[in-house]
C-alpha cells in the first residue's frame, strides 16, 4: 500500500507503517462484523469509516464489503470528490 510506503519511506523506519498497517486491519474487521455501521459519505451509496487521519471509503454489495480508497484526510478534498466524479 502506497501509504504505508511513504511513510516508512519518510521516517526511515516501519515502525508507524506497521502502527498504521495495524488500525487499518483492525477497522476492517470492524465493518466486518458491522457493515453498515460506518456513516454514508456525500458520495452515493458509499460509507466512510474514520481512522485518524484517514478515511476508508467503502461499499457494501450484498454481502461483501469493497474497500475502495484509504484516503488521507489532510489532502485536498477536491482530489478525492474528482476520483469518484464520473464525466
Amino acid at each position: 500500500m502506497e501509504i504505508l510506503k511513504y511513510w516508512k519511506s519518510r521516517n526511515k523506519s516501519a515502525r508507524y507503517s506497521k502502527k498504521l498497517n495495524t488500525l487499518f486491519k483492525k477497522a476492517i474487521r470492524q465493518l466486518i462484523q458491522f457493515p453498515e455501521s460506518a456513516p454514508l459519505s456525500d458520495f452515493e451509496g458509499i460509507r466512510v469509516k474514520i481512522v485518524g487521519n484517514y478515511l476508508i471509503l467503502h461499499e457494501v454489495l450484498d454481502e461483501s464489503i469493497y474497500i475502495l480508497r484509504i484516503w488521507d484526510s489532510r489532502r485536498d478534498p477536491d482530489l478525492l470528490k474528482r476520483s469518484f466524479t464520473v464525466e
